[in-house]
């Protein structure tokens, strides 16, 4: 949970996405924690990104996502399958 908070930039949301990759965070574990913290759509939107080939996706109060910049932050931090 303490990722989302921190989500305040691109760096930031990369950060946040290659843990949730690395640490095979659950949605359905993830989400009542999310919704208790007002998280819930800022939670949507990373399982969204999550989910997309897309190589950039923007949403509304939330940092530009980059393909790129994601593998070579998951390389990094030794973060396979992304």
């Amino acid at each position: 949970m303490h990722s989302l908070f921190e989500i305040k930039d691109t760096r930031t949301l990369h950060l946040a996405l290659v843990f949730y990759i690395k640490n095979k965070m659950k949605y359905s574990k993830v989400m009542p924690i999310a919704m208790k913290y007002g998280k819930y759509s800022l939670f949507e939107n990373v399982t969204k990104i999550l989910n997309t080939k897309e190589e950039k996706l923007k949403f509304e109060n939330m940092p530009e996502f980059d393909r790129k910049e994601l593998l070579r932050i998951a390389q990094i931090y030794g973060v396979k399958n992304v």
